[in-house]
């Protein structure tokens, strides 16, 4: 019973595994899974049952997804789970789980709701990663005090970890912090600092130290 169930179970596991790590959030524990498995779970089979649905009948029975009881005794030979229809459940809730990526990562509901101003929220996780996520951000100039440098580079890369930033530049130009005169060209830059150690202004367009 608790094979059969969690083979039930596993196409929206799947999915939301699969959309935790395509999306941005904060750490998620193993119990923040349970809400949307069964979540994904059920827009899974219920997207199933309408391709069951349109199905030719002829060849449709092989890939029916029959009624499931919880008691043994219940049971019989046409209710045992179907492989075939596992099968095509996980590739489903593979590919319910890209769509649900997609709509996440480029925020649609958010800007649904914007639009309708019903919200000002963004939708991402924080300021640092809603710049971050812009397609107006171009050129970015990394302050460093400490060192009296400043880089001049194309965003390639960041994380959005808390407690540390990651930012990786390319095409990058290092510059004095007092005089403005340009030390050297130093290509691709990784940067990794706690989030007050520097300053990053963002240039949308052009070179950002013209």
């Amino acid at each position: 019973l608790t094979i059969r169930l969690l083979i039930l179970f596993l196409p929206g596991i799947l999915c939301s595994l699969i959309v935790a790590r395509l999306t941005t959030h904060r750490d998620l524990r193993l119990a923040d899974h349970l809400i949307p498995s069964l979540i994904y779970g059920f827009l899974v089979f219920v997207i199933y049952s309408f391709l069951a649905w349109i199905w030719n009948p002829a060849v449709g029975e092989a890939f029916r997804f029959p009624e499931y009881h919880l008691k043994p005794e219940q049971q019989t030979p046409a209710a045992a789970v179907s492989t075939v229809a596992i099968v095509l459940a996980l590739f489903i809730s593979f590919f319910l789980a890209l769509v649900v990526s997609a709509l996440r990562n480029h925020k649609v509901l958010n800007r649904f709701a914007r639009g309708l101003r019903v919200t000002r929220k963004f939708g991402d996780r924080d300021v640092w990663s809603y710049i971050m996520n812009s397609d107006e951000v171009g050129w970015l100039v990394v302050r460093d005090r400490d060192a009296g440098l400043y880089y001049v580079g194309r965003l390639s890369a960041y994380s959005d970890e808390e407690s540390v930033r990651e930012l990786v530049l390319r095409d990058t130009e290092v510059y004095d912090n007092e005089t403005g005169l340009k030390r050297y060209d130093a290509g691709t830059v990784y940067f990794s600092f706690p989030f007050e150690g520097l300053i990053v202004e963002l240039y949308p367009t052009g070179r950002a130290h013209e």
